[in-house]
């Protein structure tokens, strides 16, 4: 997973664009499904389709590297973000915004997958 990480932290500071699949710009699931390519881990493109493709696991015992998910109250995956451990996480976050390291956001967050 540090393969994953690596990729992620090397888009650091690159601009959120909605449908953004890189080299310039990502959007959250877009980051997720390049870090992951770049360690070998073929993944679907939308963040509700990421997170059906690994086993579910609470925040609680989720693991660096996993992909954090959050859910609106239907229960569809709205967000990803790649978790760092500690609290931490980088993604991709919204309009406006840069692709960075911050604290992980609790609202909404519905847990973890694990690749």
């Amino acid at each position: 997973m540090e393969e994953v990480i690596s990729a992620a932290e090397s888009q650091k500071g690159k601009p959120y664009a909605w449908g953004g699949t890189g080299p310039n710009s990502f959007d959250c699931s877009g980051l997720v499904q390049h870090s992951f390519e770049q360690a070998g881990v073929s993944l679907p493109r939308v963040a509700q389709d990421q997170v059906g493709s690994g086993t579910r696991v609470s925040y609680s015992d989720a693991r660096r590297g996993d992909v954090l998910y959050w859910t609106d109250s239907g229960g569809y995956a709205y967000h990803v973000a790649i978790y760092l451990g500690g609290g931490r996480m980088i993604d991709a976050p919204s309009s406006g915004g840069k692709i960075a390291e911050r604290d992980v956001t609790q609202y909404d967050l519905a847990g973890a997958v694990r690749l």
